[in-house]
């Protein structure tokens, strides 16, 4: 039979991770033959770090189960991407998330393409990864000026890159977490409406009409080929 890890983040979204992933396994894992293997994690940086430390041994599952929100799928892509076959990694483990979040857009993307409407039930989701399709994500890699413990450079981002206004609302809420859970959003961007901020920043892009050369982007810091455009901030929001 099929196996299966899971990384369970028991403080996600209003704290039923432990109890959506034991039911998942009783109704749809087990009764299909497919075992899982429960890993909860207990602090941030956990999963990046016990993913990207597995070895071999992580190619004995069929899957990553990613019980949390889209953070924890986040740290997990870091983990697949600081290993030294990150290349056969990303290719060949699938990740398969269930909706424990917050903010959990990869598995309504994912249920949306599968042509499932309206709320995502994690149950529903269980039985569609217990069927074992997958479908390739895109990915991107980001150079950054600079780097914590929760976001290395480069960083390896699987939905968007934000800056300004939609960054703001996001860290800014983060401290309401456990108090408020997902309605935590809705409050920091009704507040930044009433209390709104100057971003300043620099803008750099390359203008459609501009023929791309098939050179790697400039690094940081260094000069922009000829053609690029650049617009200097202050911003009042950037999406």
């Amino acid at each position: 039979g099929s196996r299966l890890l899971a990384l369970v983040n028991g403080a996600a979204g209003d704290g039923n991770a432990q109890v959506l992933i034991d039911e998942a396994v009783a109704r749809v894992f087990a009764p299909a033959g497919i075992e899982v293997e429960q890993v909860p994690t207990t602090h941030l940086g956990h999963a990046r770090d016990y993913v990207a430390g597995l070895g071999e041994a992580l190619y004995d599952f069929d899957g990553l189960l990613i019980v949390s929100g889209d953070g924890l799928i986040a740290e997990v892509i870091q983990g697949l991407s600081r290993r030294a076959d990150a290349e056969r990694a990303l290719r060949d483990v699938p990740l398969g998330p269930l909706p424990a979040g917050s903010g959990n857009g990869l598995c309504k993307s994912i249920m949306h393409a599968c042509g499932y409407e309206g709320e995502v039930e994690p149950l529903e989701v269980a039985r569609l990864i217990a069927r074992g399709g997958t479908r390739p994500l895109d990915l991107a890699r980001i150079e950054l000026s600079g780097a914590s413990a929760a976001v290395p450079n480069p960083f390896t981002s699987f939905l968007s890159v934000s800056w300004g206004l939609i960054g703001d609302i996001d860290i800014s809420a983060d401290f309401l977490r456990a108090q408020l859970g997902a309605g935590r959003f809705q409050h920091s961007f009704t507040r930044r409406l009433r209390y709104p901020r100057l971003y300043h920043g620099e803008l750099s892009y390359r203008p459609a009409a501009l023929q791309a050369d098939g050179a790697a982007l400039p690094p940081l810091g260094q000069p922009l080929p000829a053609g690029w455009e650049t617009l200097e901030g202050p911003f009042l929001t950037l999406w």
